[in-house]
């Protein structure tokens, strides 16, 4: 008898130690003080494309490929709908598009550009003016679950030698408020 009682407080011990741990993992996300978000927020202002350094450890994302050269855009579109200019700059191409927490919700690549620039218009996907708004021949409408987040855009640099030209054809992107 007195040898289930302390298999009982053992097994109740672990389980709730268990529940603890599960508990604790799932909350880091939600608790964490320095997230995606607030990580880009102190590179620049919203609405700004601000290009990616992997040599500066201040202008760089963690565990950043090389051969990659990256720009970041937080974005806001509580006054109006974001759009996004995106020059084809290297042999690949990529936008990710997050919402605040850093959750991906759309992406595509240089395949999906009409020309030389991808040219994307992100709006508020319950701001029922913005949708009634008209777009541009080739532009890309995606709706954002939320009014802030931030996009990624990534471009492929096979060779070292190609990383500036990469960068400066990059810096020409355009990440701003549609007026």
């Amino acid at each position: 008898m007195h040898l289930m009682r302390w298999l009982f407080l053992a097994a109740s011990a672990i389980l709730i130690g268990c529940v603890l741990h599960i508990v604790s993992l799932l909350a880091v996300p939600v608790l964490a003080p320095r997230d995606a978000y607030h990580r880009l927020e102190a590179l620049g202002a919203e609405n700004t494309p601000i290009l990616l350094d992997t040599a500066d450890p201040a202008k760089a994302l963690p565990f950043q490929d090389p051969a990659f050269v990256q720009l970041v855009c937080r974005f806001n579109l509580s006054p109006l709908p974001l759009r996004l200019r995106v020059p084809l700059a290297g042999d690949y191409v990529s936008i990710s598009f997050h919402d605040r927490d850093g959750t991906a919700f759309f992406a595509l690549n240089d395949r999906s550009a009409l020309g030389a620039v991808l040219d994307v218009e992100l709006r508020d996907a319950s701001d029922e003016v913005a949708k009634s708004l008209p777009l541009g021949a080739g532009t890309i409408s995606v709706a954002a679950p939320g009014a802030s987040g931030f996009v990624i855009v990534r471009a492929y640099a096979p060779w070292p030698t190609e990383v500036e030209s990469v960068r400066e054809k990059l810096s020409k992107t355009i990440c701003e408020a549609r007026s």
